[in-house]
């Protein structure tokens, strides 16, 4: 029975392309950095086609890459990577929260948030509220907002929250 059907000139040969690297080697190569960045796309051809271990690969990948590339890129790679991640917060599932807040953990460590700057980008449209979410998530989870530990722990049961520490 067929589920859904791909017609492959529809399918950026580029992500094609990884996706039969991933295939036959296991091995998955993210550079959120690059133009065009394949961050996206790649990820709503894994939906689509709906290939849960490469799935799984993507997000340990990227989680993976945030930690170790970080830190070694300029101002203005920083500043794509950020963009880039705001337009794939975006797309991304609700359910996948959780893997994009320990993303966001590394990126928050590197950067100065002001205020002024965030609203701005909240009241252009610019961030995605799946990136706000993330963001939340992450100053939570490394403890730069502080709250009551047995009321965040009853209010978290209450409502079956995940991703946050």
């Amino acid at each position: 029975m067929i589920v859904a059907q791909i017609y492959l000139p529809h399918l950026d040969p580029t992500i094609f392309k990884t996706i039969i690297i991933w295939q036959y080697s296991g091995n998955l190569i993210l550079n959120p950095t690059s133009t065009p960045c394949s961050l996206t796309p790649l990820y709503r051809t894994i939906e689509f086609l709906k290939i849960p271990a490469l799935r799984t690969k993507f997000f340990e990948t990227l989680i993976t890459s945030c930690r170790t590339n970080f830190c070694s890129l300029t101002g203005g790679g920083r500043a794509i990577f950020l963009g880039k991640f705001n337009e794939f917060c975006g797309v991304v599932k609700p359910s996948d929260l959780g893997k994009l807040i320990e993303c966001m953990e590394v990126i928050v460590e590197h950067f100065v948030v002001l205020p002024d700057a965030f609203l701005g980008a909240l009241e252009g449209g610019a961030v995605s509220n799946v990136f706000v979410a993330a963001f939340i998530g992450a100053r939570r989870n490394l403890g730069h907002w502080r709250s009551c530990g047995k009321c965040f722990d009853i209010e978290r049961e209450e409502k079956g929250v995940r991703g946050c520490k």
